[in-house]
Formats: structure tokens, sequence, C-alpha cells
């Protein structure tokens, strides 16, 4: 009610006006401009979660402290599956030496052909990827079988992801202030001038040894960036971003509004199957029942034949419920005795 006025504030005038969705539906983005938002919104969503701003926080302290493990484990997964690389084909290893800013792997580069030293740029970066889509598939598989996943290991996903995005960045920052741009044979070699110097070699040029590192590097990155996009939109927290981005973005016509006792078929047989799973001390067990009420407005109508992706599973036996778009048109009562 408006203050000093006796009519609600939401009458049959102004109803028709007021919309779920905050997007004019007549305005269509363009396709680079939509990776551009997504992007932005994603890497406001690794901020937030890493919560630099409330560094008094517990779980500022606990999402640094992951951050400074996850470096550890970037690094030696790294380098440990370069080695192992050069293991499968059979080229021996002077020198592999761990340190906590870098790891000295010294070989004789003479030896690999052109595939096998892109092999030892990309599968680095390939190897933390494979562990990240790994993390987030044991997170898929906890959400399909209804576990929700700690918390803790939640923000170790998204600290593997950041580290797995800045992988590239970081060793190549750590050469550089090494000095391992030029070539020498006491010391390794950066993985952002293998190819360069193999050029060199072999071509008495190392620019295409340049352009091919950095579109294998962007590669990798948009890859990185792809997984930890995917995570995040998905499967982190029950998909809020996702949730968030839709009610953003959305048309009028995506938005339903369900009735006050509707459950979705996937949470209704969720219900059913725990319900005729229980047993009681004696053996007891419980019976379910299931009845569909549709509301007035399809019970006026005519509505079209059942498709069958509206079914629901676990009450094949009491009937289905559908209605003429699909939406939010009947609500179950369940009764456990």
């Amino acid at each position: 009610m408006a203050a000093g006025d006796d009519e609600p504030i939401v009458n049959e005038e102004n109803e028709e006006r007021i919309q779920l969705s905050i997007r004019q539906s007549k305005i269509e983005l363009k396709t680079y401009r939509r990776i551009i938002k997504h992007t932005q919104f994603v890497t406001w969503a690794v901020f937030s979660e890493l919560g630099l701003a409330e560094y008094r926080s517990k779980d500022f302290w606990i999402i640094m402290m992951l951050l400074a493990i996850m470096w550890f484990v970037r690094l030696y997964l790294h380098y440990c599956s370069q080695w192992l690389f050069l293991q499968s084909i059979s080229v021996p290893v002077t020198k592999f030496q761990l340190h906590a800013h870098t790891v000295e792997l010294r070989y004789q580069a003479s030896l690999l052909y052109t595939r096998e030293e892109l092999g030892m740029v990309v599968v680095g970066p390939l190897s933390l990827n494979a562990v990240m889509l790994l993390l987030v598939l044991i997170r898929w598989c906890c959400q399909l079988v209804y576990v929700s996943s700690l918390s803790f290991m939640s923000k170790m996903i998204i600290a593997m992801g950041v580290w797995t995005v800045l992988d590239p960045l970081a060793v190549f920052l750590v050469d550089v202030l090494l000095g391992r741009l030029a070539y020498s044979e006491e010391n390794p070699v950066a993985d952002a001038a293998k190819l360069y110097w193999l050029f060199f070699r072999t071509e008495q040029t190392g620019l295409p040894g340049v352009v091919i590192t950095a579109l294998l590097y962007t590669l990798i990155f948009i890859i990185s960036f792809s997984v930890l996009y995917f995570y995040l939109l998905r499967l982190h927290k029950e998909s809020w971003l996702l949730d968030a981005l839709q009610r953003i973005s959305g048309n009028e016509n995506e938005f339903c509004i369900p009735l006050d006792m509707e459950i979705s078929n996937q949470e209704l047989s969720f219900v059913v199957k725990k319900a005729e799973q229980w047993r009681g001390l004696n053996g007891e067990r419980r019976k379910v029942k299931i009845e569909y009420i549709f509301n007035i407005f399809m019970a006026k109508t005519q509505p079209a034949p059942p498709s069958p992706e509206m079914y629901c599973p676990a009450a094949e036996s009491e009937g289905p419920s559908w209605s003429q778009d699909g939406k939010c048109c009947s609500h179950a009562d369940l009764e456990l005795v």
C-alpha cells in the first residue's frame, strides 16, 4: 500500500507493465560483445570468490593458503610432465632439480625433432588442464548423486583453475628473471624460447618459432579459461552464477513462475526414491502416493498430447503431468504413509 493512499501499488492498470526481466527484448548483443560480457562476469566471480577485499575473514586466508599450495602443485606438475615426456621419447635428462620457484630440467635439445619440441612446450599446460578436468568431473559426479561438496573443495578447484590459466605467464616471468631466454649449454632454455632457438638452428631465423609459440599459448589459454568458465557457470555453488546471469540477460518469455506447491520431476523422483529406500527398525516401509492436480486454466482448455520428456519417471503408474507449453501447469501432492 502506498503512503496516504488506499489503492494498492500493483493494480490492474499497471500490472501489465511489471516484468521479470530487466533486459529489453529488442536489444540483441553481438557475439563478440556477449563473449566480452561473459568473460567480465566470470572474472568478477573469480575475484569475488577469492575475497581479496575481506582480508580479515577466515575464507580469505584459506584461499591464500590454497593459492600458495597450488603454486607448488602447478610448478612441479608442469615440469614433471615434461620429464615424463622426455623419458617416453628416450631423451636423456642430464639434470632435474626442484626449487621453490622453478625446476632445473636440462637435456640435449638437439636430439629432439620439431614435433617433439612442440610437445615439450604444450605438455606442461595440458597436464594441468587434465588435472583440472578431473577435479571438475569429480565435482560434477558429486552433484549428480546429490552429494554437496565441501566448500574447501570448491575453493581448491578455483585456486587450481586460476593457476592453470596463469601457468604459461608464470613460467615465462620466472624464466625471464632467471635469464633463460638466451640459449646456453649450461642452463635450461625457457619454454617460450624453445621453438625460437629450434628454428634459429635449422632455418637461421627464429620468427616462425615465436609465431607458433604465441598461437599455442593462445589456444592453451582459451582451453584453460573455458574449463574454469564451465566450472564457475555450471557447477560452483550449485550454479548460482548461471542463475544470476540468466536473470540479468534473459528475455521475458524465458521466465516462468511455478505454483506454490510445484516441484520439478527431478526433485519429485529424488523424494520418491528416498522414501522407498527407507526402512524402520522392525522392517517398516513407507508407501508413496502421488496425486496430480491440474489448475483451472488447464481444465478449461484442451491440452496437447503429452510429449515423452514431460513424464515423471518416478510415478508412471499414477499418470503424467504436462502442460500446453511444457511449463508451470500442475503440481503434485506427495503423501508418505
